[in-house]
């Protein structure tokens, strides 16, 4: 047993660091905490707690085979294989406790048309140690009778507690491919220890995969695709119901999400928390490794709050957010061609739960060009206009590390990334930015930072200079260092001290015309007492720093320079 022990440690160590977990001090028990339970999953997906017996089911023929397939499995035990052939499905399919449903080759679960507004072709409720093989399901999206809900779901799960999915096919159902939760009106509240493998869902109306609550869920190999219809219209959406629910030890590996009508991944966290301070405290913990997103408005995008709730429920004006904790780490993600925003971070406030993208690639976002400069970036870190968010909450809890971000060359970006607090204008917080010199494009801070801020490029500050669409022209960008590179013309850089974060900023020119850095009116240079250093020759630098909102300190000049 000690050796079996040493060796499950050894794998899962290996593991955690082959995906890229950040290991830190903070966060060495979550991580590890995270290991354990994928350690439980994959054990408890091993037991044979199954009876020995051996099922078979055939098609009835018939316009319903619904109730001839529910009497089997309540009447059942063990193991029920069902050969080829089309099953109609009128009623939800019942699932006990210590089952198998293995399909054979061309066995389909196809659903009658309904006018429901809530179904589930499988449903798995309550219940333990139930393993799906080689499954296929076709919903009811193209023959549903009525226009109205968006809850008829392919396989659901329930209260469950040791289910296993593997190489399944779930399309065209009216509302999420597959839905994992707790079972409604306070019964047990998350679904454990679950384990997808190898499943394809495609062309649901809602989502491919909503993820409502759980503690331990692994779901690698599989894709979720062409989710349109109904809102929240993502491949993937994490989306609890109210602050009795969880989402713990969850771990996405090799996942491709593609041509999803709005998001490729949503967390939507906005019923997660109590708005007290003795509501109870939610341990987030997500990883993503290897997520390929494609297409849709948004690759990623999360909704912390809205500040105003499920008008239809208890949480109508809610007015604070109290103990969401944790954290998501994305590893070796990627999204592409996304109409609008690569990543959404909507109304994500510093409040304990942080998001982290480790050698996230964002390639080729904004196809739609938005009017907005929160629509055209490629990430956009904003609460919006007229927003109900009290001033007492401030934008971040978010770090990039390696980022890759490449657009257009003929069809710029506004900015690679924006950060805006439009109504309040509160300074965000641990915003970090780590290696970011494979960013394409410039950064923009419409709003004041504080210390907890930082860009970090081996502990030098970073060009950040957009050489597609021509030279970076001043937009409260953060401490950076400017160039003129691509300029056809002079140019005239304008610094406002009153916008601008206490860091130094560097001004080269790359180029045969002259490179202007002018004061705004009612501000000057020292110690040279000018209001503008010109600088006049190629290879020419001048670095300065904010001493006040009136002045600036020249900190180093170097090159041929004038000053007026």
């Amino acid at each position: 047993m000690k050796r079996r022990n040493f060796l499950w440690t050894s794998l899962l160590l290996i593991f955690g660091f082959f995906f890229g977990y950040t290991v830190k001090k903070e966060g060495d028990n979550l991580i590890f905490q995270r290991l354990d339970i994928l350690k439980d999953i994959n054990e408890k997906s091993k037991e044979n707690n199954y009876p020995n017996s051996v099922k078979v089911i055939q098609p009835t023929g018939t316009s319903n085979d619904s109730t001839n397939i529910n009497n089997l499995l309540f009447n059942g035990n063990g193991k029920f294989i069902f050969k080829t052939g089309k099953y109609h499905i009128e009623e939800d399919i019942i699932v006990k406790s210590n089952s198998i449903l293995e399909f054979e080759e061309g066995a389909i679960f196809i659903k009658n048309p309904s006018r429901l507004k809530e179904y589930n072709i499988l449903f798995i409720k309550d219940v333990s140690n139930v393993t799906l093989l080689n499954l296929s399901i076709i919903g009811d999206k193209y023959s549903h009778i009525g226009t109205s809900g968006e809850w008829g779901h392919g396989i659901t799960l329930q209260g469950t507690t040791n289910v296993k999915i593997q190489n399944a096919k779930v399309i065209e159902c009216w509302g999420d491919g597959i839905y994992i939760g707790a079972v409604p009106m306070q019964g047990t509240r998350f679904s454990g220890n679950t384990w997808i493998n190898n499943v394809i869902c495609d062309d649901n109306r809602r989502n491919g995969l909503t993820v409502s609550s759980v503690k331990g869920l692994y779901v690698q190999n599989s894709q979720f695709n062409n989710s349109t219809g109904a809102d929240p219209q993502a491949g993937i959406d994490f989306e609890p119901d109210n602050d009795t629910m969880f989402l713990e030890g969850i771990v996405f590996d090799n996942i491709i999400l593609k041509s999803n009508g709005k998001r490729g991944v949503f967390f939507c966290l906005w019923l997660l928390f109590g708005d007290k301070d003795e509501s109870p405290i939610k341990n987030v913990s997500i990883t993503m490794n290897n997520v390929i997103t494609e297409g849709g408005l948004y690759g990623f995008e999360t909704l912390m709050s809205n500040f105003t709730g499920n008008q239809g429920g208890n949480y109508f004006n809610r007015v604070a957010i109290k103990n969401l904790k944790g954290e998501i780490i994305l590893n070796n993600c990627q999204t592409k061609n996304n109409l609008k925003n690569g990543i959404r971070l909507y109304r994500w406030y510093d409040v304990g739960l942080k998001i982290t993208f480790n050698n996230f690639k964002l390639l080729y976002p904004n196809v739609e060009k938005g009017q907005y400069l929160e629509s055209n970036a490629a990430i956009s870190l904003f609460d919006p206009n007229n927003s109900s968010t009290p001033n007492t909450y401030h934008l971040g809890g978010v770090e990039f590390n390696d980022l890759i971000l490449f657009h257009s060359r003929k069809d710029p970006l506004k900015k690679a990334i924006i950060v805006n607090d439009i109504t309040n204008k509160n300074p965000a917080k641990n915003f970090i930015l780590c290696n970011t010199k494979k960013i394409n494009g410039t950064i923009k801070f419409a709003q004041m930072l504080d210390e907890s801020c930082m860009v970090i490029d081996q502990n030098k500050v970073h060009k950040l200079v957009d050489t597609e669409s021509g030279p970076v022209m001043f937009d409260d960008d953060f401490y950076t260092i400017f160039s003129n590179k691509g300029a056809q013309t002079p140019v005239t850089k304008i610094l406002d001290a009153t916008k601008m974060h206490n860091e130094e900023i560097t001004f080269i020119n790359e180029e045969n015309f002259s490179y202007i850095i002018k004061c705004k009116d009612g501000q000057s240079f020292f110690p040279f007492d000018s209001t503008t250093l010109t600088l006049s020759s190629m290879g020419s630098k001048v670095t300065v720093k904010k001493a006040n909102d009136t002045s600036w300190f020249v900190t180093n000049i170097y090159g041929k320079w004038i000053k007026s």
